[in-house]
């Protein structure tokens, strides 16, 4: 009966696999240039599967050397960029798409993690890898 009880407890808006993920990047980044393909043929290789989670800011900063030292460096996210060659105005909605985690690395969601932290929010929707 337990397997029961998890299959009707299961949200499948709620889990993603590898693919799934590659075509939400894919999808929700504005320029090619921008998609990290790298992170997605990892991801691919490691066939990881996502749960959609809400988690701690401080927590994600704090355990990602490099989304830290970009917070660290980054006063104004690629959002709030003045140059003219940049012509991507995100809908406010979009600075709520939740980031991707896997195995402990931000590798979608930067700029919104910064937006967020600068306004002291607390918590992020996030893809973590399971």
């Amino acid at each position: 009966m337990k397997h029961l009880f998890l299959f009707e407890n299961y949200k499948k808006n709620h889990y993603k696999d590898y693919s799934e993920i590659s075509d939400y990047i894919k999808d929700i980044t504005p320029y090619e240039d921008d998609i990290p393909y790298y992170f997605l043929e990892m991801i691919k290789a490691e066939n990881a599967k996502f749960e959609l989670r809400k988690v701690n800011i401080q927590d994600v900063i704090k355990n990602d050397i490099d989304i830290s030292e970009y917070i660290k460096t980054n006063d104004e996210g690629r959002y709030d960029n003045s140059d003219e060659d940049y012509d991507y105005v995100p809908h406010p909605d979009d600075i709520d798409n939740p980031i991707v985690i896997f195995n402990n690395m931000v590798i979608d969601g930067y700029n919104r993690l910064l937006v967020k932290s600068s306004n002291n929010e607390t918590e992020i929707d996030a893809w973590v890898s399971i």
